[in-house]
């Protein structure tokens, strides 16, 4: 299993594709799950931890609304992703349009260990300053 760790800056090209590190690349291949994420972030999951992430998701209860709002908003917006011959992942069309143009300006692909996470540079120019009350 792979780890995924460390920040690495970019910028969308004209067509919404971001490039994937390739030390990223290299542990989990060329296909993703693609998702919205929490703070203003998009998941970048490799094929494996996806599957992983599923089966927690069918144990969590039906009956619980928190659960089902959960399993909503990670769900309807996940898509799988192929990385181009160039390393290049396609975000914009997972992303509402005012999402779009703030992570055009730049990105942080941030690792998190099972995982990546896409940040527009602003909103992680704001976590950042969180993170010294922390």
């Amino acid at each position: 299993m792979a780890s995924y760790y460390g920040s690495y800056l970019h910028t969308l090209d004209t067509k919404g594709r971001v490039s994937i590190p390739s030390e990223m690349r290299k542990a989990s291949g060329d296909v993703f799950v693609l998702t919205r994420g929490f703070e203003e972030c998009l998941n970048l999951y490799p094929l494996d931890e996806w599957r992983r992430t599923e089966e927690r998701l069918r144990t969590l209860p039906a009956g619980d609304a928190r659960a089902r709002r959960f399993k909503r908003m990670l769900l309807a917006n996940a898509a799988d992703v192929q990385v181009d011959a160039q390393g290049r992942d396609i975000v914009e069309g997972n992303l509402a349009p005012e999402d779009f143009e703030s992570i055009q300006r730049g990105c942080k692909l941030l690792g998190r260990i099972l995982f990546c996470c896409i940040l527009a540079q602003m909103a992680f120019r704001r976590s950042r300053i969180r993170w010294k009350t922390f």
